[in-house]
């Protein structure tokens, strides 16, 4: 004969002792159990947790807890994966009867996995095969979305009668209702090729170049997870000279599964890149930069010269981002085309210089873009103090 012993509802939320039984015994400690590893492994459930169990109706709602933790936990635990990335403002892969030549000496992010914000700048480089200016490449974070962004103001490839100015590439991951999406886009001024004047834009141009190769100007390269955007792209193939030349590369990337799923905290990724020349009739100044509106986001970089003349950014002390609502920066929107910044670094290689300036957007092409530049020395004398539109190049405000 069974003794069954009858507790109400009542009784259960009561608190009524209950009769003990090896069963109900072994149930309870189980219980006491999940709550304390709930509590060590679930940062989200802390001051959630009871710290005993002594009652059956602690034991009734212990699973409504963990079901409570379980949906605070972040959703970023859920993430898998990681993003690459990878930009270039210039590469050069030769294969000659000579030898080999590889030179990339502007390149943002060089370990390319995982990606990390990085820039580099150069003003002016000359290899021999190819020469150009104002050298520009920045890769932006860890987190969605991920950016690589390369420019130049000018490319030239003398020996096959090729030239282009203001090239510029970008390659994004974007988080989309969470998963990855690929993007890409890139842009030329101009160009001549073997004495014919091409305008391209954002065109996605081939040309066949005899006894060359191939030029492809506007080149988006697509793998599984992978975007690769081109400004130019000369691919040479004869028997002498094989590979390629790029100017303005970006490369964007995401793997090992969907890093996506991850919702990470609002950063301030905004900023403002480009560079060119610009003179007031007496002085010409050609200019690069990386700069972000928030100063504590690293690196940034601004280079000027002018006239024999050196600036070279070592820290940005202030900056100021904001919309003019007389200036329109177009596509894509920014939120803001005016930036006002103050920094220290070297002037001629001296340590000490300060320097402060204002740069705005104001569109495609860049002729409208504007800078103003004041550079003391270590001394405080004032070497440099200039304000104009650009001549040539271009200046872009990016939200994100």
């Amino acid at each position: 004969m069974a003794i069954v012993t009858e507790i109400s509802w009542d009784d259960l939320f009561d608190g009524k002792p209950l009769p003990e039984h090896p069963t109900r015994t072994a149930w309870r400690a189980a219980v006491a159990e999940v709550a304390e590893k709930a509590k060590a492994t679930l940062p989200a459930c802390n001051g959630r947790v009871m710290d005993t169990i002594k009652s059956w109706r602690i034991a009734l709602v212990a699973f409504s807890l963990l079901l409570i933790c379980i949906s605070v936990w972040p959703v970023a635990a859920m993430a898998e994966g990681r993003f690459t990335c990878r930009a270039r403002a210039l590469r050069v892969d030769l294969e000659t009867l000579l030898g080999s030549l590889f030179l990339e000496p502007v390149v943002a992010n060089p370990p390319e996995d995982p990606c990390m914000t990085d820039n580099n700048v150069l003003l002016s480089v000359d290899a021999g095969v190819v020469s150009a200016e104002v050298l520009v490449a920045d890769t932006e974070d860890q987190n969605a979305p991920v950016t690589a962004e390369s420019f130049a103001l000018s490319a030239n490839i003398p020996s096959v009668g090729i030239s282009a100015e203001v090239l510029e590439a970008l390659a994004q991951v974007k988080s989309v209702n969470g998963h990855c999406v690929l993007s890409g886009q890139s842009s030329v001024a101009s160009a001549v090729v073997q004495g014919m004047p091409i305008t391209v834009g954002t065109a996605h141009l081939h040309i066949s170049i005899p006894g060359v190769g191939t030029l492809h100007f506007n080149e988006t390269l697509l793998e599984p997870n992978r975007i690769t955007q081109r400004a130019l792209w000369l691919e040479i193939n004869n028997p002498f000279v094989g590979e390629e030349v790029v100017v303005g590369e970006a490369i964007a990337d995401f793997e090992g599964g969907n890093p996506c799923a991850e919702v990470p905290p609002p950063v301030d990724k905004r900023r403002m890149t480009g560079g060119g020349k610009f003179t007031n009739g007496t002085t010409t100044v050609t200019h690069g930069f990386v700069l972000h509106c928030n100063v504590a986001r690293l690196p940034n970089n601004l280079e000027v010269n002018w006239g024999g003349n050196k600036f070279h950014l070592e820290s940005l002390t202030s900056a100021a981002c904001s919309d003019n609502p007389n200036i329109d920066p177009g596509q894509p929107p920014a939120g803001f085309d005016t930036y006002v910044g103050r920094g220290t670094g070297r002037f001629n290689g001296a340590p000490g210089a300060k320097a402060e300036w204002t740069f705005t957007d104001a569109g495609e092409p860049g002729s409208n873009d504007s800078a103003s530049i004041r550079i003391k020395d270590q001394n405080g004398i004032t070497v440099l103090n200039i304000a104009s539109t650009l001549i040539q190049g271009n200046h872009q405000a990016h939200g994100e």
